[in-house]
């Protein structure tokens, strides 16, 4: 038999998640300091020489903190200025309840402009910063009750000049 407060009429249950749909904001500012720490991530975001992989030089303040304010992007729109380079935008979707929290996907849209697309290995841009994100987060813990699983990747195009893949995390019980 449920058990209900009388102050706001909500069951009271040891497996009721206060705040559980927070948690998703949490895990989202997770993954920004993750990236932003991640040196292979801030050079395929800020340089774009066909070599980036095999540039030494150490990332500088200033470029983390560009990854930080424009190349990671929580809303899925990017500035019509700005289609130079290389972003991450990072969604949330897909939310179902569990006993004890939620279970969501995080979703990833690697998007970059055809200019800076190949490396100097003919490995495409996207492909590296994929498998950084994929090294950084697969089964990986944050906020929440169980390990980030990788769940696939798809190709996406804006327009013309801007490509890239959509990869889909999922994060939640086991």
């Amino acid at each position: 038999m449920s058990l209900y407060n009388g102050e706001n009429q909500k069951m009271s249950s040891a497996l009721y998640a206060k705040n559980r749909f927070l948690t998703a904001g949490d895990n989202l500012q997770i993954i920004a300091d993750r990236i932003t720490r991640n040196d292979d991530l801030c050079k395929l975001l800020t340089r774009y020489t066909s070599d980036v992989m095999k540039d030494t030089k150490p990332i500088t303040p200033a470029e983390r903190a560009e990854v930080f304010q424009k190349r990671i992007r929580t809303v899925a729109t990017l500035p019509k200025d700005d289609e130079v380079g290389a972003f991450i935008v990072i969604g949330i979707g897909s939310i179902t309840p569990m006993k004890t929290g939620l279970s969501y996907n995080i979703s990833f849209d690697i998007l970059c402009n055809t200019d800076v697309w190949n490396l100097e290995d003919y490995t495409a841009r996207p492909y590296y910063i994929m498998n950084e994100i994929d090294w950084m987060l697969s089964d990986t813990k944050m906020k929440g009750i169980g390990p980030t699983t990788f769940l696939g990747a798809a190709p996406i195009k804006i327009n013309e000049k801007l490509l890239g893949y959509t990869m889909l995390f999922n994060v939640g019980e086991i």
